[in-house]
């Protein structure tokens, strides 16, 4: 798999900043996003969830939704991913599709 690489939210500096100040104030809620973020232990993730579509999902060109959809008064018992990531086809010749995962992890 290839080294993981954070994305950032914008190509301005100064925002890509104030979004890492951002998620180190608030490390109990996003540590375990950005933990999650690589690819290598998001599969390994899916694979102790025993998720059935594993071998069809391509990690390569995942991409991060940064929206928690988790609740203000929740956020320090759970922590949300949700992604985009390929899946690949069941049968020769068939076509790859996007597919949307979400991750919900109460603590």
């Amino acid at each position: 798999m290839p080294e993981p690489r954070p994305v950032p939210p914008s190509d301005d500096p100064a925002v890509y900043a104030e979004r890492v100040r951002q998620i180190v104030r608030q490390f109990p809620e996003n540590g375990l996003k950005q933990v999650l973020i690589s690819p290598a232990t998001l599969h390994e993730l899916l694979t102790l969830g025993k998720a059935p579509v594993l071998s069809r999902l391509e990690f390569s060109g995942m991409e991060i939704d940064p929206t928690t959809f988790v609740t203000a008064e929740y956020r320090h018992v759970s922590s949300d991913l949700v992604l985009t990531v390929t899946l690949r086809p069941t049968k020769k010749g068939g076509r790859k599709k996007r597919l949307t995962v979400t991750i919900l992890i109460e603590l």
